[in-house]
């Protein structure tokens, strides 16, 4: 059995294999521009781009959803979400979206203007608001 061990040289890095008796069995130059990067595989680029294009197909049509379902309202709350939580956007608008199986899109509507009357671009500034309100039958 060989151990590993890494040694710099001035050019780079070298990593050295070691037998159990301490000699060098072989010698590998690694450049260090090489670092952290990986070949990408042909049939991988095209399951990537075939994944970045459902996301975005989903996503469109995520935002097309919210904006149908609450208006103007929606508009304003998109781009205050953009603003505040850009990278969970689309988690916020899903998670907003799924009060409309509890509340009326009249009241969601509400509850986005007095958010963004104050500011707060936040799908849980949005539940609090909701869950003051009576809910209504079913």
């Amino acid at each position: 059995m060989s151990q590993a061990g890494k040694d710099r040289d001035p050019f780079g890095k070298t990593l050295k294999v070691y037998s159990m008796d301490g000699s060098i069995i072989a010698e590998h130059d690694i450049r260090v521009s090489d670092r952290h990067k990986r070949p990408v595989h042909p049939e991988h680029e095209q399951l990537n781009r075939e994944y970045r294009e459902r996301k975005g197909a989903y996503r469109s049509e995520t935002l097309k959803r919210f904006k149908e379902a609450f208006k103007q309202q929606g508009e304003v709350f998109i781009e205050g979400l953009k603003k505040t939580v850009s990278a969970n956007m689309y988690w916020h608008i899903e998670e907003i979206l799924k009060l409309t199986e509890i509340y009326t899109a009249e009241d969601i509507t509400a509850a986005m203007k007095e958010c963004i009357e104050c500011g707060s671009y936040h799908k849980n500034s949005i539940k609090r608001l909701l869950k003051a309100r009576p809910l209504e039958n079913l």
